[in-house]
């Protein structure tokens, strides 16, 4: 019995389009084609001033399980940890709702529900910012596996106070 590659599946068979870019999609997975991609991208599109972060400075992040050419696996339901680290003298950090933190202290949402490969965190500012203090985020430093292969983004720059 000869393998079938997933074209030739889709040129032979009477199978509508959505269905076979799933199965590409889970193909890509089980290669290891598998990653974790959060934006805002960069620091650099969030640099509220200081007084813009003591002002209740609010923003959202979304995390995305990607394949290499960044485009969503949107078979992926299930839960990663979720960190902001902060690194503010007297600034506090809310995620989704949530309690304030103390100040300098790590927030972590332990179970973040994601829903077809996306999950967006809610972010809120509280305490007093000062200029340079700063938000990364990690996911999943636990090192959670998705179809047997590593993902986690470390101290991904987030939020940086400007003056």
């Amino acid at each position: 019995m000869s393998k079938i590659t997933l074209e030739q599946f889709k040129e032979n068979t009477y199978v509508p389009n959505e269905f076979y870019d799933y199965l590409r999609q889970i193909t890509k997975s089980l290669e290891g084609d598998v990653e974790l991609k959060i934006t805002p991208a960069e620091v650099d599109e969030l640099e509220p001033t200081v007084a813009q972060a003591n002002d209740d400075y609010a923003f959202d992040a979304t995390i995305q399980v990607v394949d290499g050419d960044g485009n969503v696996h949107t078979w992926y339901n299930g839960t990663l940890q979720v960190v902001a680290v902060v690194s503010a003298t007297a600034g506090t950090v809310g995620l989704d709702g949530g309690d304030q933190g103390s100040t300098d202290t790590n927030v972590t949402i332990a179970s973040k529900q994601f829903v077809n490969g996306e999950a967006v965190v809610s972010i809120v500012l509280g305490g007093t910012w000062a200029e340079n203090d700063t938000i990364k985020m990690n996911v999943d430093a636990n090192d959670k596996e998705i179809l047997g292969y590593a993902v986690k983004v470390a101290n991904h720059d987030l939020l940086d106070v400007d003056a």
